[in-house]
């Protein structure tokens, strides 16, 4: 790090009489300069660096600054002079308000992190040459004005309730047995939708109406950060209605008003998650009743089937035969005819026209009012004109659903861009002369810089790596470009497995010999007493009656309890002076999604921060990503049932370093997207790491992740699981005939007229999703095969193949990054059998409904295996050090290194046997 001083900077210094003051001057002048404050009063609080430089500026032994006297009157007086030289001042009253005011109207209510606005708060000082003062103070600033910016919102909030608010509030907080049962008691407003049933969608529907009746307004809303919100919706959360009663009026109407706002947005999110669900049931459910059906008629002895095979077995043995005397004996020709009136009835698209019709009636008879009530709760809005025909049918719908008993429409509701042809013979009929559209069927549809510049570099690097292919394919002796009839012109010879070295044999041995039976809630404690993490854990109160001490452990229990899925109670049981309500009370004001994830952050940084890179190598940059089933119990709108795993469930969806690291986790359904979950970790892991590679499984990749990926910096190493049958994609269609080497795996050109016609509404999307205003799961669904025709789309087609070409080249001819690849989702594989390892508890299932706490649960496992990884590198780094070790490793040895290992950690506890204490029950002494 430089420390400079300018030549007028050294002649001010000279000034000085005697070289001690000199230098002390010179080092007091340079760090001010840096840093806007004052080195503490002492020596030994400024680096040799800083000593060492500023002496040499000044041609001045550095042995001198010993003897200066840094508490004495000339340290005091060279502060005055540095501070009027550099046009500084100290901080006083009116300064301290305008930097509390500053804070409160414009980074307080970003939500920003405390760190940040520690940082903000000194560049507010630098920027107005306030000398910076301590930390402990900037810190006390900080804590006025979080104080003041509340107060303020809440009055804001407070002023624009009225006294119908207010006494909905009091009736939902003080709710009696007898009281009307429009109000709804706050507990079972707190609830999540029991899953996809029909039961449960009017007392979700009467929950909106109920919170929808306070709104806060857009002058509140949209002049804070989303997180603030939700600060003080988990403070309802977890507060029962006689904490909250407690709080002064102000703070009670306005916490509550946020509730209401917040609740109503995750209840509309649920809901329409419901009814999507509940549509694909009809469909699933139909599907299966054709399905049956047919397997009836297959296996019926004497049916339809068995006659065909029949006919099928006489004409090949009787090519010249005559139908009397080969045929008709064996099938009489009135059977033959009931055959043909049957097959007659039933058109080439006869199964689908069954499966609607199913639908119809199961839509008709038994879900009609349920589904419509959703869509009447629901406003949807849109600009895009391709949805404008959708909007339009659902006003319609929900204008005219019950204007008769007819099982059609007196009026026409629109059709065009809303019906698919497929549909129409079971919706449009025409009877006695009048168009009469089905209100049934109808109803159950699923209704739903510079560019060229940026298209230059894409284009060279597409083109550059299509010849680089070309050129080297013929002497790959690994990969073969051949012909084939079904489209698998690539033959990938898979690389030989690798040993796993010797000495990491060793070193394991040797960790289990001197670290044997670590208990995992050590670990935890000890990464707590070494980083602190538990500091993040702030309570979503005012403030905690709790001593440090008490509250530490009982955060930590909390964690493990989480972490291992053993659950409070038995925690609780096994530390005494710790009941079962004592971690409910912390947990609920302590331990939530936003507090973990902070820890978590906390820690892999840490863990980031120690790695010796002589044994881990430099700072890596690449993570890879895949999901892991875990059961869970099915009455809320998470849990799904998985065609692949057999079991209903949830998945975890992990971001791994190639050192066994996990950087982010996440919760999701079995039916969403992995592209928009692996997109989401990159974007939100808010660690200091710098990812720039994914490695990922098939699932994890589309055209669309490609191109969202070109976007936004990071590259995709998909491990494919049909690489036999890719394809791709030229520059220009001239180049057809360049590339003679790999004709047989190119596709077609790209339409970069596309790309470059919506250039700029990809990247709105792609600021988008880096701001939050959209996730990542949404994004994907909108851009799917079922919306082809968006031009944005499209254009981020083109572009996902332009960057699918780019891999796929480079991932052919480079048989060392089909092997990190490899290695790499590797590293996720073993990942998943360490969590199972700690997740140990009620069998490895998460044992609740709610969301929340299903999320939870994950999040407190994650935070475990980082404080495993923590220590693991810890003893790793310790043992290396040793003289025996030295120079022992290989490259190799290198390579397989990683802290991801358990054999000497011990999750369970002790069990003592002990034959000298006895059950005293009916025994005779």
């Amino acid at each position: 790090m430089q420390y400079d001083l300018s030549l007028e900077d050294v002649n001010v210094c000279k000034t000085k009489n005697a070289k001690s003051n000199q230098l002390a001057f010179g080092v007091m002048l340079s760090f001010f300069k840096r840093y806007t404050q004052f080195p503490m009063a002492t020596e030994a609080n400024i680096s040799s660096e800083l000593i060492l430089q500023v002496a040499k500026s000044l041609d001045i032994d550095p042995l001198f600054i010993t003897t200066f006297d840094w508490s004495g009157r000339n340290a005091k007086k060279y502060r005055q002079e540095i501070r009027k030289y550099l046009g500084y001042r100290v901080t006083n009253a009116e300064d301290i308000a305008s930097i509390i005011n500053y804070l409160v109207d414009n980074l307080i209510p970003r939500q920003l992190s405390d760190s940040v606005l520690l940082e903000q708060t000194r560049l507010y000082f630098s920027k107005n040459k306030i000398e910076i003062v301590s930390t402990q103070q900037l810190e006390g600033y900080i804590l006025l004005a979080n104080q003041k910016f509340e107060q303020q919102f809440f009055d804001k909030i407070f002023n624009n309730l009225n006294q119908e608010d207010f006494l909905l509030i009091d009736r939902i907080l003080s709710k009696d047995e007898d009281e009307d049962h429009e109000i709804i008691e706050l507990s079972e407003l707190k609830k999540d939708i029991a899953g996809a049933k029909i039961k449960n969608i009017q007392g979700a529907i009467n929950r909106v109406n109920l919170l929808s009746r306070i709104k806060l307004s857009d002058s509140v809303v949209d002049t804070v950060d989303r997180k603030l919100l939700l600060k003080y919706y988990e403070r309802v959360m977890a507060f029962a209605p006689s904490n909250i009663l407690d709080f002064s009026p102000t703070t009670k109407y306005a916490t509550m008003a946020v509730f209401f706002h917040v609740r109503l947005e995750f209840l509309l999110d649920s809901l329409t998650d419901t009814m999507i669900k509940l549509v694909k049931k009809v469909r699933s459910g139909a599907e299966k009743h054709v399905d049956c059906y047919i397997l009836a008629e297959v296996k019926r002895v004497d049916g339809k089937f068995d006659i065909l095979e029949k006919l099928a077995v006489l004409n090949a043995k009787n090519p010249k035969g005559i139908i009397e005397e080969k045929i008709y004996p064996v099938v009489p020709q009135d059977k033959l005819e009931a055959v043909i009136d049957d097959l007659q009835h039933r058109s080439s698209k006869w199964y689908q026209d069954q499966v609607q019709e199913k639908m119809h009636t199961t839509y008709a008879y038994g879900n009609r009012s349920s589904l419509l009530s959703i869509l009447r709760t629901l406003q949807m809005l849109e600009d895009h004109i391709d949805y404008k025909p959708i909007l339009d049918a659902i006003r319609f719908i929900n204008e005219y659903w019950n204007e008769s008993d007819l099982a059609y429409y007196i009026n026409i509701p629109p059709l065009s861009g809303v019906v698919p042809q497929s549909w129409y013979n079971t919706t449009v009929r025409i009877e006695k002369g009048h168009l009469r559209i089905n209100k049934y069927n109808y109803e159950l549809l699923n209704l739903p810089l510079k560019a060229k510049e940026f298209i230059v570099k894409l284009k060279t690097s597409t083109a550059n790596n299509l010849e680089r292919l070309n050129a080297n394919i013929p002497n790959n002796k690994l990969v073969q470009i051949k012909k084939s009839k079904v489209g698998n012109n690539i033959k990938l010879t898979p690389s030989d497995p690798q040993d796993e070295p010797d000495n990491i044999v060793k070193l394991q041995q040797e960790i289990n010999n001197k670290y044997s039976s670590i208990h995992l809630i050590d670990i935890l404690k000890e990464c707590d007493l070494r980083i602190n993490f538990t500091k993040t854990l702030e309570t979503i109160g005012k403030s905690s009656s709790l001593n440090s001490s008490d509250l530490q452990k009982r955060l930590l229990l909390c964690i493990f309890g989480i972490g291992s899925n053993t659950g409070l109670k038995r925690i609780s049981i096994a530390n005494d002076g710790i009941n079962y309500s004592d971690l409910r009370y912390v947990k609920k004001r302590h331990v939530n999604a936003v507090n973990i994830r902070n820890a978590i952050r906390i820690l892999v940084n840490n863990v980031l921060k120690i790695r010796d890179p002589d044994v881990w190598g430099e700072a890596t940059t690449t993570v890879a990503c895949d999901s892991t089933h875990l059961f869970a119990w099915d009455q809320n709108l998470m849990s799904e049932w998985h065609f692949r795993y057999g079991k209903k469930g949830v998945m975890i969806y992990w971001h791994v370093d190639k050192k066994s690291l996990c950087i982010y986790s996440q919760l999701k359904d079995c039916s969403s997207s992995e592209v928009g979950s692996m997109i989401k970790g990159i974007i939100d892991h808010d660690t200091d790491m710098d990812i720039n590679r994914v490695f990922i499984d098939t699932h994890g990749q589309s055209v669309i992740g490609f191109a969202v990926s070109y976007l936004l910096h990071f590259a995709l190493y998909p491990r494919l699981k049909a690489i036999n049958k890719q394809k791709l994609y030229y520059v220009d269609s001239k180049d057809k005939n360049k590339y003679t080497n790999i004709a047989e795996i190119l596709k077609g050109s790209i339409n970069w007229q596309l790309i470059e016609d919506n250039y700029d509404e990809m990247v709105k999307h792609m600021v988008a999703l880096k701001l939050g205003i959209v996730t990542p799961s949404v994004l994907i669904k909108r851009f799917s095969n079922n919306n082809y025709s968006h031009p944005v789309y499209k254009a981020l087609v083109e572009l996902g193949k332009a960057n699918k070409t780019i891999f796929l080249c480079q991932y052919l001819a480079s048989e060392e990054l089909r092997i990190e690849v490899n290695e790499g989702l590797n590293v996720v594989e073993r990942l998943n059998s360490v969590m199972d390892f700690i997740f140990y508890g009620k069998l490895g299932q998460i044992a609740t409904n709610n969301i929340e706490d299903q999320e939870l649960s994950i999040l407190c496992l994650h935070l475990l295996q980082v404080c495993m990884v923590y220590i693991n590198t810890l003893i790793i780094q310790s043992i290396l050090s040793g003289s025996h070790w030295q120079n022992k490793f290989t490259p190799k040895d290198y390579r397989a290194l990683t802290p991801l290992f358990s054999g000497h950690i011990n999750p369970y506890g002790l069990f003592p046997l002990d034959f000298s204490k006895r059950l005293s029950i009916g025994l005779t002494i």
